[in-house]
């Protein structure tokens, strides 16, 4: 999707960044102690989902002696439906309720059947929430709000938590879920740094504590500037236009990649081949870095179908993408395959797992060596 909005556009992309790599970049430019590697867990709460990095701060030394700031990527995970609008939804919930609740409601439909007065509701509970974040009680009204009908009410922190239990549960799992992927202890994180707008909330603070063992969370960066500094500073890294100080970037792959390698038409396949046309390859594991590029060489006469499959760490399989090979057949029966001191055509499948974590083929070439006598 951002790949096809940057093609219309006519945008040339060289990567994708990552917020929380973004972010985690520009804490390097800023870091003061360089002698020290030290162990990060960036927590970004925004306003749709949660998203945790582990990211690892180093030094590298250059030929000259000169020293730069590197930072490896550990861990990258996320909720995608554990943002600020579901606590939104929660005030919101209590706010239906309590005007539904109303002598003057009695018997009539429910508010949620009325779309503007929602939206007014929705309204409401983004700056109800803010109050509950410092206050433990916000009164709230909302004047005339349905049918000439004044919502006047008061809302508890204490309430909001208990209603809030669901999501509050979900906290900790994105860092479980980090820390096993980095393979990293407790006590192994030297700081925890909190980013985004829908971390106001005092509960979630507390959780995160409680999840990473912390007593205290870090807020050294403004979440919107570092993201976009942080962003602007690695694609000036990445061109020889702009001169910056250097900040080597390691990434790993969230999941492996695989491919299976089948004939397109398995009814043109010879039984008595010597080659085996069914293959199963690992292609790039998650302790490669992205950037990479690999080529597989084999021995094939028949067109092919690639298949490229994700690896979780579940085990579970998805399938990501296909290729469909089709000119091999042409090669395999052109006159110079055909005599009998010319080789089996030797095909080469060229991949990249691009700095933005796509995996793409990038050549496909076959050759057939004669052997002249």
């Amino acid at each position: 999707m951002f790949l096809d909005a940057a093609d219309i556009a006519g945008l040339h992309v060289i990567s994708l960044v990552h917020e929380n790599v973004a972010a985690a970049t520009m804490f390097a430019i800023d870091r003061l102690d360089d002698e020290k590697a030290l162990n990060v867990l960036f927590y970004n709460m925004g306003g749709i989902d949660t998203e945790v990095t582990i990211a690892k701060f180093s030094t590298v030394t250059d030929d000259k002696g000169k020293v730069f700031e590197h930072v490896e990527i550990l861990a990258e995970t996320s909720d995608q439906t554990l943002g600020g609008e579901e606590f939104d939804k929660v005030i919101v919930d209590m706010m239906v309720e309590a005007f539904n609740a109303m002598p003057e409601r009695k018997g009539k439909a429910s508010v949620r059947t009325n779309e503007k007065a929602m939206k007014r509701l929705f309204k409401e509970a983004i700056k109800v929430k803010d109050i509950l974040s410092a206050n433990k009680v916000a009164d709230v009204k909302v004047p005339e709000l349905l049918d000439y009908v004044t919502l006047r009410t008061v809302l508890e922190r204490s309430d909001f938590e208990n209603n809030s239990k669901h999501l509050l549960d979900r906290i900790s799992r994105p860092v479980e879920e980090a820390l096993s992927i980095s393979g990293l202890s407790y006590d192994e994180i030297d700081q925890v740094e909190i980013l985004g707008g829908g971390l106001r909330i005092p509960r979630v603070h507390e959780l995160i504590k409680t999840a990473t063992q912390k007593h205290e969370l870090m807020v050294h960066l403004n979440g919107d500037e570092a993201m976009c500094f942080g962003a602007a500073f690695i694609a000036a890294n990445s061109s020889s236009s702009f001169k910056v100080r250097k900040v080597y970037l390691t990434q790993h792959p969230q999941f492996g990649y695989r491919i299976e390698i089948r004939p397109i038409d398995e009814q043109k396949v010879s039984e008595d081949s010597n080659i085996t046309y069914n293959k199963d390859l690992t292609l790039f594991k998650k302790t490669d870095c992205v950037g990479s590029k690999k080529t597989v060489a084999l021995n094939y006469d028949r067109n092919m179908k690639v298949d490229v499959f994700g690896v979780y760490n579940d085990d579970k399989e998805e399938l990501l993408a296909t290729y469909l090979i089709d000119e091999i057949d042409d090669i395999s029966e052109n006159g110079i395959a055909k005599k009998e001191n010319s080789t089996l055509p030797k095909v080469s499948l060229s991949f990249e797992l691009t700095r933005s974590h796509i995996l793409q083929l990038n050549k496909v070439e076959a050759k057939i060596d004669e052997q002249v006598r």
